[in-house]
């Protein structure tokens, strides 16, 4: 049973073989951006802006952040779908003697997308631009056959011979440049030009046609009853429903009229659209789709800090399951501290870990103390440590992305093995190890926005710790 889905219609391409029926309406396009206007600067501005400033404020972490993003793509992607769905209908030329709009599209995509990932950066950013740019390339050398497979068709033409209905199509089962071909119905035989030639299929020899939607309706395609014709796929709806409507008009029927008509009829309103009626984006559904946006992406960050871990009071004193150390700061405003045991199973109190943060969220400026029992391999010797000492040596070359070296210092009368320097991003960080053959402990600061205060609290957290019996 072939698809009940409806088509999409967006755009027809011009072959430039007939009239398609309509016309590029800038005048519209114009009219219907100007009332999206405030919507799109209400998202890009005050979304993306006064989102990061709360969520900045709230002490949101990567996960919130992400959360936000995402939303926030979500909702700009569901404007460009309410702006594109209920726009007029527009023509993209692909004729064989003038330039192709939708090589010029296709680039001018790829270049705003490239001058975006330069301007605001960001690894995933860039490398999407860079595979969408070769995408284009790749697609701008494609488009080139298509001129001359058109000027086939034409060239085909008998005198008086007047085409109903073209497109583009993708033949399956073939793969590269063999696939492509160019359809033209006239009032007299179905024509399929590809790189190999033109076909010519008298409609006599075809004994139905079927057409399916696919892409939730942005694409279709079209099986023909007759002998050596592959499928046609990949074809854009208005140009499909062109040709299925000349081989209707010329004896071949539908193996669904139904389907047909339907899309004859969607073709009919969507040829409607964009004609001035009254305006209902409004101030208050701009308002309101914003504040949305901004409150879930905060109950989320909010949500985020909650399950990053049991929050205790800011008493002035550490508070680490099983007691291995302890220290004491200034209890000052705004700091906050958490219990984020990883609960390792090496054997009592593995991976207990108490945090001081200046928000709700880890990762950004904090201090912690943390316990941990290596079993494999134990540190109960020199060369244990020395191979532990390496690693750790070799993993803050990495974060610095330069070699550290480490020093050593006795604090709360144990040796440490201490490492500082700035992260990649930006971060100063702080490491104390102390291994142990039992229970080793690890004394961490990281801060960036408020390093002065952390600096200082990590050097009372230094002269304070001090170590179970």
């Amino acid at each position: 049973m072939k698809s009940r889905m409806k088509p999409v219609f967006q755009s027809v391409v011009d072959l430039g073989l007939r009239d398609v029926g309509v016309r590029n309406q800038p005048r519209r396009l114009a009219v219907r951006f100007g009332r999206f206007f405030p919507l799109i600067v209400a998202l890009a501005v005050i979304g993306a802006v006064g989102g990061c400033v709360v969520l900045n404020g709230l002490g949101a972490g990567r996960g919130a952040l992400a959360v936000f993003a995402a939303l926030w793509t979500a909702g700009v992607f569901a404007l460009a779908l309410r702006f594109v769905s209920g726009a007029p209908v527009t023509v993209v030329r692909a004729r064989a003697d003038g330039p192709m709009t939708v090589r010029w599209l296709a680039l001018g995509v790829a270049a705003l997308l490239v001058l975006v990932a330069v301007v605001i950066g960001g690894s995933l950013l860039i490398a999407i631009a860079v595979l969408h740019a070769l995408l284009t390339v790749v697609s701008w050398r494609g488009t080139r056959r298509i001129p001359d497979l058109v000027r086939r068709v034409a060239d085909d033409l008998r005198p008086g011979e007047i085409v109903l209905g073209d497109g583009l199509a993708r033949a399956r089962g073939e793969r590269g440049r063999a696939a492509v071909r160019v359809v033209a119905a006239t009032d007299r035989r179905l024509l399929l030009a590809s790189p190999l030639g033109v076909t010519e299929i008298p409609y006599e020899r075809i004994g139905g046609f079927a057409i399916e939607w696919t892409l939730r309706g942005r694409l279709g395609s079209m099986t023909l009853a007759a002998d050596g014709i592959p499928a046609l796929t990949y074809m854009n709806p208005p140009n499909l429903l062109s040709i299925a409507g000349a081989l209707h008009a010329n004896g071949v029927d539908p193996e669904d009229p139904v389907l047909l008509a339907d899309a004859e009829q969607a073709w009919q309103e969507a040829l409607e659209r964009g004609r001035p009626r009254a305006a209902r984006t409004s101030v208050a559904r701009i308002a309101v789709a914003v504040v949305a946006v901004l409150a879930v992406a905060v109950t989320a960050a909010y949500a985020a800090g909650r399950r990053g871990g049991e929050e205790l009071p800011a008493d002035g004193r550490s508070n680490l399951n099983g007691g291995a150390a302890s220290l004491t700061y200034s209890a000052e405003p705004g700091l906050r501290e958490f219990i984020t045991d990883q609960d390792f199973d090496a054997g009592p109190d593995d991976g207990a870990r108490w945090e001081l943060r200046a928000g709700r969220s880890p990762g950004r400026d904090a201090l912690t103390l943390s316990h941990y029992i290596f079993d494999d391999p134990p540190l109960d010797s020199p060369a244990a440590v020395r191979a532990f000492v390496a690693d750790k040596d070799a993993e803050h070359a990495d974060l610095a992305g330069a070699p550290v070296a480490h020093t050593t210092r006795e604090i709360g009368g144990r040796t440490a093995y201490v490492w500082e320097h700035f992260t990649r991003n930006g971060y100063w960080y702080f490491t104390a190890w102390f291994p142990q053959p039992v229970h080793t402990v690890r004394l961490e600061c990281i801060a960036r926005s408020e390093q002065p205060r952390f600096e200082r609290l990590c050097a009372q957290a230094v002269r304070t710790l001090r170590f179970a019996p």
